[in-house]
């Protein structure tokens, strides 16, 4: 059995991120043919088999994240194309005799099927780079409030730096109204707690404030 490893990336780059398996299990390779892409921060890659045989085991599945050196797959030499498909279907035939056998009714039935829709909610991942989940680690972020802006849904980086810059701001922008809201109340409460000053008017501004208001009883007031 045959061990199929993460490659040597570009220079600085110890980890990717299984986009997408191009063989199954039982598919026969030759050596030199690409079985998975591997995502990274900065391009994508094949990784091609280093062997001829049948695909074992895919140790790891799409949308995990993997380092150098990780074993992936397995590639069987002597094996044939479907075998282990083969050996295994008599056991699934077992199986399914057992299953069979019992006949559970219509109602136990249902109640066994409501909570598959809930695991499969929990088996979802986010699929993102390496380096976004770092960031999102140091930042704080939780990665399923991030809108990818990738069209094929992986999270990347600066996806996450754009959530942590727009949080912020709403940060920033709550506390600037509460500040004016503050400083036009005081100012408000300001103004209204300042002592009323008198003063008492002379004769010749009372002569001419009761000329002012004869004026408006007895003359029509003309205005362009």
């Amino acid at each position: 059995m045959k061990e199929i490893k993460v490659p040597e990336l570009a220079e600085s780059i110890t980890e990717g991120t299984i986009a997408e398996w191009l063989v199954s299990e039982g598919d026969s390779v030759e050596k030199g043919d690409p079985i998975c892409e591997l995502e990274t921060d900065k391009v994508n890659v094949e990784v091609n088999a280093d062997y001829t045989g049948v695909v074992a085991e895919l140790v790891r599945e799409a949308g995990d994240d993997v380092e150098v050196g990780e074993v992936i797959a397995k590639i069987d030499e002597n094996g044939e194309a479907g075998s282990s498909k083969k050996e295994e279907s008599p056991a699934a035939e077992e199986k399914e005799k057992k299953e069979e056998a019992p006949k559970p009714d219509a109602k136990k039935e249902e109640k066994s099927e409501t909570p598959e829709p809930k695991t499969a909610g929990k088996e979802q991942k986010v699929v993102a780079s390496p380096a976004a989940r770092k960031r999102a680690r140091e930042l704080g972020i939780d990665l399923n409030q991030v809108v990818p802006s990738d069209p094929l849904g992986r999270i990347r980086p600066e996806d996450v730096d754009n959530l942590s810059n727009a949080l912020k701001n709403e940060q920033k922008a709550s506390k600037s109204d509460k500040k004016e809201q503050k400083s036009s109340s005081s100012a408000a409460q300001q103004e209204y707690d300042k002592p009323v000053e008198r003063e008492k008017m002379s004769r010749r501004r009372q002569t001419i404030a009761n000329r002012l208001v004869e004026a408006q009883h007895t003359a029509a007031m003309l205005t362009t």
